[in-house]
């Protein structure tokens, strides 16, 4: 851009000020709005332009400026024209000056993920000598963040509906937690899958994984209330969970090798539209049969711990003194 420089000396010398020569310059380019009409429903601004206005620094120099004394001098004896350097815009947000910077990634190659992390591990160590400059990702990166945080807030809603509607299912405050407890075990074979890959994890894995969730807590309920179903009829504890392990334990492994095998074929795609659902898929597939596992193992052995902790509760609470006294132990219903 050209940047004009007023020689206030100069301008002083023939009874001219920066506001006059500046005013000067701005209509010999953009001109000088003087009133305002209305043509039909519109309104319009009458604007006063020299006819042989030019923006070329040549033109400006020469262009030739009255003064207070009534003769005309040419602007260039006054001012002084340089071209620099500058942006075409100048952006602000919250009052301070932004640049945005934008870039397409090659997914073939890296995902913008991983180039965020680099990126920002750059700007860190190059801004720590410049503490009034600041940087923040948008666009994906935000978008990113912003549904991570919304999926966080949901699933703490999730976490405590699941809690009640298993309560009220399985008619117990304490066997819920057996199956929200085996939860955070199953994402192992989340983060295995996503290993496995090669690839951080990202929405769409994450929304996997809230699916695969869902899978394992009704697969638990179902083998819990298998459970309690053959405690009644057995009466034995040990029996029952032993009987029902086994007896779920095929349809619980075909719907889980069936499920895999749906997902094979779509876990391991790089290219096309099938490598967005990719990271869903493996998410979903690796952790369903990591988690066909820990459900068939954990289930029936948190099942038979808190068995055995509620009854020592019980023989504790039983062995209360009254306080009566008589040493007699208070008796329990």
């Amino acid at each position: 851009e050209a940047r004009v420089s007023v020689d206030q000396g100069k301008a002083a010398m023939f009874g001219l000020d920066k506001r006059e020569v500046a005013q000067e310059i701005r209509v010999l380019g953009d001109g000088l709005t003087v009133a305002k009409t209305r043509v039909g429903a519109e309104e319009a601004e009458i604007t006063l332009r020299y006819g042989e206005a030019g923006s070329e620094v040549l033109s400006v120099k020469s262009h030739q400026i009255p003064t207070p004394a009534g003769s005309r001098i040419p602007i260039g004896s006054v001012v002084e024209i340089t071209d620099e350097r500058a942006p075409l815009e100048i952006k602000r947000e919250n009052l301070r000056r932004t640049i945005t910077v934008t870039a397409e990634v090659d997914f073939q190659i890296t995902t913008s993920r991983e180039v965020n992390a680099k990126f920002s591990e750059y700007l860190e160590d190059l801004l720590s000598a410049y503490p009034d400059y600041s940087f923040r990702f948008a666009g994906e990166e935000e978008q990113y963040t912003q549904t991570v945080k919304d999926i966080m807030r949901a699933a703490l809603l999730a976490v405590i509906l699941i809690y009640l509607i298993l309560a009220s299912i399985l008619r117990s405050l304490s066997q819920p937690i057996i199956i929200m407890s085996i939860l955070p075990v199953c994402i192992t074979g989340v983060l295995m899958g996503i290993l496995l890959r090669g690839e951080p994890m990202t929405l769409p894995a994450i929304i996997g994984m809230v699916a695969l969730l869902g899978i394992v807590v009704n697969d638990s309920l179902l083998l819990m209330s298998f459970i309690n179903r053959r405690v009644g009829k057995m009466g034995g504890k040990a029996m029952a969970v032993v009987f029902s392990a086994r007896y779920r334990f095929r349809p619980i492994v075909l719907t889980t090798l069936t499920t895999f095998s749906g997902l094979l074929s779509l876990m391991f795609a790089y290219k096309g539209q099938a490598a967005i659902l990719a990271p869903m898929a493996t998410s979903l597939g690796f952790g369903l049969v990591f988690s066909t596992f820990v459900i068939l193992y954990l289930v029936p052995c948190l099942y038979m711990a808190l068995g055995d902790i509620i009854g020592l509760w019980h023989r504790l609470s039983g062995r209360i003194q009254s306080p009566w006294g008589g040493g007699r132990p208070a008796e329990t219903g």
